[in-house]
């Protein structure tokens, strides 16, 4: 919120000590009424976050701006940093690829109250930003107070090539007394995307059929090292008979049977786990855009394509990007492994 304070003569036409005692009381009342308001707001600077619960997550729910004939939409809102309405989120969807323009302008609540612009900061002024994501979450553009336009009451910000699918607004206070009333405009213009060409995977030749490998190594054993030096006159180079040692090694945990991505299948890898009731919860780097569907079977598997004991899941829940499951291995178990391969 951006306060704007003054300090104005008061002087009493009428001459005589009547004038004077009021013109004192009225100085003196106003002198504490100005006391109390200082207090009052020093002590008032909000402590919390800006948000009415702890786990606000208001990407998950956002409002949705429907373009009308022309493409466009237009929405008034306000924002109060005191009232925990810090920030607001809006999705837009785009049918079909092209150019998103986002408009934001605002005024301040302390501003529109005493009908003027008061004065700022000039270090610190008041303003208003936003941030554009695609359905990933991943950042495409931003306006905040690290901009060349910190400051200003228009904000544009233009998005080219853009392909369908849904792109998210995030309009939010950066100071803690911030209040504001704004209005956010978006507006969709048709273009092409083009992918970029490629004959891959035409261009690839196939590899020959390769001889089958062994399980076991059946090379024959090299030659022992000649003995050389003083003590070795004399004597043939014949192989030690000295027994090995044991290897005391623990093998792995788990079957070790390599599993082969079948037809339809896909390898993938766990970029994400955690202990959950009874088992592991693991994120999966491939989802819905990837033709991934939920109730798809998979196995967690070592680089070399071992699978682990308790390793099995079915696909409970698939995003655009990832999946989630839930194994019964351990998560030290399954954070070794970080492999998985899934079928439908």
């Amino acid at each position: 919120m951006i306060y704007s304070s003054g300090m104005h003569e008061i002087s009493d036409p009428r001459p005589g000590r009547l004038g004077r005692i009021a013109s004192a009381s009225l100085l003196a009342a106003l002198f504490a009424l100005g006391g109390g308001w200082a207090a009052g707001c020093s002590k008032n600077i909000p402590t919390h976050d800006g948000y009415r619960t702890a786990d606000a997550e208001g990407w998950n729910k956002p409002e949705v701006l429907e373009l009308d004939s022309d493409r466009e939409a237009e929405i008034d809102s306000e924002l109060s940093y005191p009232k925990r309405r810090r920030a607001r989120w809006f999705a837009v969807d785009l049918s079909r690829p092209g150019e998103l323009e986002v408009m934001l302008s605002y005024a301040a609540l302390s501003a529109i109250q005493a009908d003027e612009e008061p004065e700022e900061d000039e270090d610190d002024p008041f303003d208003l930003a936003f941030e554009v994501y695609d359905a990933s979450y991943r950042m495409l553009t931003r306006a905040d107070n690290r901009e060349d336009d910190v400051g200003e009451r228009r904000k544009r910000r233009t998005l080219y090539e853009l392909p369908a699918g849904r792109y998210l607004i995030h309009v939010y206070l950066q100071r803690r007394l911030d209040e504001v009333e704004y209005t956010l405009r978006v507006q969709h213009r048709l273009g092409e995307f083009v992918a970029s060409a490629s004959d891959f995977p035409k261009t690839v030749a196939f590899y020959p059929d390769l001889p089958a490998v062994p399980k076991t190594d059946d090379a024959p054993r090299p030659e022992p090292p000649r003995c050389r030096g003083r003590r070795c006159r004399g004597k043939p180079n014949r192989p030690s008979n000295r027994p090995k040692p044991r290897n005391n090694t623990p093998a792995p945990s788990g079957d070790g049977q390599v599993v082969a991505v079948p037809d339809g299948g896909m390898r993938a890898r766990i970029i994400g786990i955690r202990a959950a009731g009874g088992g592991t919860r693991i994120t999966i780097n491939r989802g819905s855009a990837h033709g991934v569907a939920k109730g798809w079977r998979g196995q967690v598997v070592t680089a070399k394509s071992k699978s682990i004991a308790n390793g099995s899941f079915t696909l409970d829940s698939v995003k655009a990007q990832e999946s989630y499951a839930t194994v019964r291995a351990s998560s030290d178990t399954v954070s070794n492994a970080a492999r998985a391969i899934i079928q439908p």
